[in-house]
């Protein structure tokens, strides 16, 4: 009996999805970063069809605390761009072909509402599960961040975290282990959850290493450890970690049974506060005030305060 065999892809698909491998998918829980749009917009022009939706993506506001990003004038222009070019249609054509990156970038759009398309998580969640099942790591790991803070879905828990441990031992996927880790801490499995955190820190992620310097720091399914407490800390403010800065300021100022150091304090508060935290930068701004680790400098103490202010 013959089979017919595939059509073969037309030049325009088969550049997205060249154009596709090309790009790392986006995982959930990322911000938008305003710089890297101009980054995508240049693949774009330079003939990648896929990099405008990361560009639109990247144009969107951080999501601040809200389930995703918002549309800014920018993104809805590359929302229409990328409408007007049909990409929608393309990539839906070559992730029902079976192809794991178009299948995520699929997800990806109905997950943030890009291309001109409403938001649908349960579409977001099909997708990515279709992926997944392909090996996509990436789409393994966003099945888990869904899981974790997403309701109302069609979860399929055992397969989920089955997915998610392939991802992080298998694979060894940093993210994947912090996820797993979250997971683990959720269900109060304590030493499982400080073990994934522990692979996830020898791997440079900043927020494994403060999650453990924070469960140390309160006693939570662990001995509390002031000193291993502040360890920790002091190895995700290293990796830029924002809050890990403000925590190592508050360690330096007495907090925590270390030895008062104003300078150190004032050192850490001021690398927190230069990433926008308000809490770094209203006691940054009490150091200027009183002259405690820096010299007294109303005019700073005045400047950082109305920066706290500004924070949302």
């Amino acid at each position: 009996m013959l089979t017919m065999a595939a059509a073969p892809l037309t030049a325009e698909t088969e550049a997205l999805r060249s154009g596709l491998e090309d790009l790392e998918p986006l995982r959930l829980g990322h911000e938008p970063e305003a710089g890297r749009a101009a980054e995508y917009e240049k693949r774009h022009q330079a003939g990648n069809p896929a990099a405008g939706l990361w560009a639109e993506f990247n144009l969107m506001k951080p999501g601040r605390g809200e389930a995703r990003p918002r549309a800014t004038l920018e993104s809805r222009i590359w929302a229409d761009r990328n409408r007007q070019a049909g990409i929608f249609g393309l990539l839906q054509a070559l992730a029902e072909k079976e192809d794991p990156r178009a299948q995520a970038a699929v997800a990806m759009i109905y997950a943030f509402g890009l291309a001109g398309r409403n938001p649908d998580e349960a579409l977001a969640w099909s997708w990515y599960r279709q992926a997944a099942r392909q090996g996509l790591v990436a789409a393994r790991y966003n099945l888990a961040v869904m899981l974790i803070h997403r309701r109302g879905l069609p979860v399929d828990l055992p397969e989920t975290v089955t997915w998610l441990e392939e991802a992080a031992d298998r694979d060894n996927d940093a993210e994947s282990q912090l996820v797993l880790g979250l997971v683990n801490l959720g269900g109060e499995r304590f030493d499982e959850a400080v073990g994934w955190f522990i692979r996830a820190s020898d791997q440079g992620l900043g927020e494994a290493s403060y999650l453990l310097g924070s469960l140390y720091a309160d006693g939570l399914g662990v001995p509390k450890n002031p000193i291993q407490a502040v360890g920790w800390y002091e190895k995700a403010a290293g990796t830029g970690h924002r809050e890990a800065q403000y925590q190592m300021g508050l360690a330096c100022a007495g907090g925590l049974g270390l030895k008062r150091d104003p300078v150190r304090a004032a050192d850490w508060f001021e690398k927190a506060a230069r990433q926008g935290h308000a809490g770094a930068q209203s006691a940054l701004a009490r150091l200027y005030e009183t002259g405690r680790g820096v010299a007294k400098n109303p005019d700073m103490a005045k400047y950082w305060l109305d920066r706290s202010q500004e924070e949302p």
